[in-house]
């Protein structure tokens, strides 16, 4: 672990980073406060640099370095962008807490939001008298852990909290179920656990001065406040830039599907989507008549769309789908080609069609060699054959 020096900057997250008493992060963070106006009223790259590479020197020349999370130390651009970054955090606006929260109310939310509600500070102070308790084997190697009723232990906290007049409440400022207050309850003492076992935990503290603590914590760390919003808003906000994203996502999908349909399509040489439906073949309860009307409908170039179109029949299961193939591979080879038939495409249709005719016609046009008389006599003499095996 890497042994900091009160005058290093040390990179922290969330409400660590608000509430930490670090005196190298105060004096980086007091240093940035002063030097925002000018650097937000500057329009010159130039005059912004200066800025950054002052408050550099200033920490240097102090004897401090900069680390990042995993305790190495930063390399001047990196350093140059997390000044950047605290100007930017200073600019957001702050968040204020529901007016309608009470001091004693424990509110399970993310990040910083968790520091802006005293009765959590309170909570939390609540859970370090109740460790020893609730780890009690750590303590006392003569306990059992399996002994121990942590659920009753849950309990107590709960009641505690309730008889000081807090209600436990969600990130939406609703009351939680009391099995959730229970997980929280747990996922809390286990981090305590955590502390515990590598000699961080701090004795826990009399009513005064975690009282004091409490308030401490609650107020927003070495920021000063440019303008607020509140949660709801934020929440909206975040809404909004979502639903924009996914907007843009969809969209860009749809086009990139569209094309390469058409691009398909115009490959394999069909007039249009439609001409060729999977679902014709795939069915067992066609209907010669329908796919005829439906043929001619699409030749006319009507604008009305058929029921087919537009009723997106229900998704098969693994075991009809399996059903449905079976039942395909028993029929006949007459009744085979005739689905066959009937599920090829319009355009494919009519281009045999055409081949076929000018064959027949070229064939008429002029008279037979004595290999071609030979070969169609072997052809007819094999498909009788064929239709006398019941093929």
């Amino acid at each position: 672990m890497t042994n900091y020096s009160p005058n290093d900057v040390i990179t922290l997250k969330g409400g660590q980073a608000q509430t930490t008493t670090h005196p190298g992060n105060l004096k980086f963070y007091k240093l940035c406060e002063e030097r925002f106006e000018a650097f937000t009223k500057s329009a010159s790259t130039d005059k912004k640099l200066s800025i950054i590479q002052e408050i550099i020197s200033i920490i240097s020349e102090s004897g401090g370095k900069f680390y990042n999370l995993q305790g190495k130390k930063m390399k001047e651009a990196q350093i140059v962008a997390k000044i950047k970054d605290r100007f930017r955090q200073i600019s957001k606006p702050k968040l204020v807490p529901n007016s309608s929260i009470g001091d004693y109310d424990v509110v399970f939310c993310p990040g910083g939001q968790n520091h802006l509600y005293p009765g959590n500070a309170k909570y939390r102070a609540l859970l370090d008298t109740f460790a020893s308790k609730y780890f009690a084997q750590l303590f006392d190697d003569s306990i059992q852990e399996e002994s121990i009723d942590r659920y009753a232990i849950r309990d107590e906290i709960i009641q505690i909290v309730e008889s000081r007049g807090g209600v436990f409440r969600g990130p939406n400022m609703r009351v939680v179920s009391k099995s959730t207050i229970h997980e929280k309850i747990h996922s809390r003492m286990k981090d305590i656990k955590k502390l515990i076992r590598s000699g961080k935990f701090e004795e826990p503290k009399d009513e005064e001065s975690r009282l004091e603590e409490a308030y401490t914590l609650s107020k927003t760390g070495c920021t000063s406040v440019k303008s607020t919003i509140t949660i709801s808003e934020k929440d909206q906000l975040m809404k909004n830039k979502l639903y924009k994203e996914m907007s843009r996502t969809a969209i860009g999908q749809a086009k990139k599907g569209t094309s390469k349909a058409k691009k398909r399509q115009r490959e394999q040489g069909y007039e249009s989507d439609d001409s060729f439906d999977s679902q014709k073949f795939l069915s067992d309860d066609d209907d010669d008549d329908e796919d005829e009307s439906d043929n001619e409908n699409e030749s006319e170039g009507d604008n009305d769309t058929s029921t087919n179109r537009d009723t997106k029949e229900p998704k098969l299961t693994r075991e009809e789908r399996l059903k449905r193939r079976r039942e395909i591979a028993s029929l006949p080879p007459e009744e085979l080609e005739k689905r066959i038939k009937q599920a090829r495409p319009k355009r494919a249709k009519k281009i045999k069609k055409e081949e076929e005719s000018d064959d027949a016609n070229e064939i008429a046009q002029r008279e037979l060699t004595a290999y071609e008389k030979l070969r169609l006599e072997k052809i007819k003499r094999n498909q009788q054959r064929l239709k006398e095996l019941g093929f």
